[in-house]
């Protein structure tokens, strides 16, 4: 999926798909399936997306997101 964007401040964000938090400055996981994502913190609990139910041992697509972006959000 592809990645939001607020209206006030243009910042970019992500939205996992298990626990509909934000994910900001930590790893994701994208669905080979559905393309939505998934809080690396998150991938040990479930063996299928929750949204698609596609397989999660293949996803391939893990990375950082916001790692330079220096703000903290709470």
């Amino acid at each position: 999926m592809k990645d939001q964007r607020c209206s006030k401040c243009n910042l970019q964000y992500t939205i996992c798909i298990a626990s509909g938090k934000l994910i900001m400055g930590e790893r994701y996981v994208i669905c080979d399936v559905c393309k939505h994502s998934l809080s690396f913190l998150l991938l040990s609990h479930y063996e299928y997306c929750p949204l698609c139910h596609g397989d999660l041992h293949t996803v391939k697509s893990a990375k950082s997101y916001l790692k330079d972006d220096k703000r903290r959000f709470f």
